[in-house]
């Protein structure tokens, strides 16, 4: 089974990203909170890691606070050769897909979906 996230407005798909196996979605989490240090999992990363993978969405609230954790990944990712590393389906990262995916829930003020 796949992952995708998408964003519906006006009763139409206005953006989505295949992620790829729950298992992929799960290394890139994985590897963030092992980023995280001696902390408890999910204190810099909390939308983006202690969010259950099934169905579900994140609201437009949750989707403000996600745009600061995305963006805070944004930054690392150039002193993380790792996190640059994962991308989706179509090979574009996936950190810059779930950012462009958070604006457009964010534009269209409508919830990310987990399908």
């Amino acid at each position: 089974m796949s992952l995708y996230l998408c964003v519906f407005a006006d009763g139409q798909e206005a953006a989505g990203v295949e992620v790829g196996a729950y298992s992929d979605f799960a290394a890139f989490r994985q590897h963030i909170a092992e980023r995280e240090g001696g902390g408890r999992p999910g204190e810099r990363f909390p939308l983006l890691l202690l969010h259950s993978d099934c169905e579900g969405s994140w609201t437009v609230t949750e989707c403000q606070g996600l745009r600061r954790e995305i963006a805070i990944l944004c930054s690392e990712m150039t002193t993380d050769p790792t996190l640059a590393s994962f991308c989706d389906v179509d090979g574009e990262n996936l950190v810059e897909q779930l950012a462009a995916l958070v604006e457009a829930a964010l534009a269209a003020g409508q919830p990310i979906l987990f399908q």
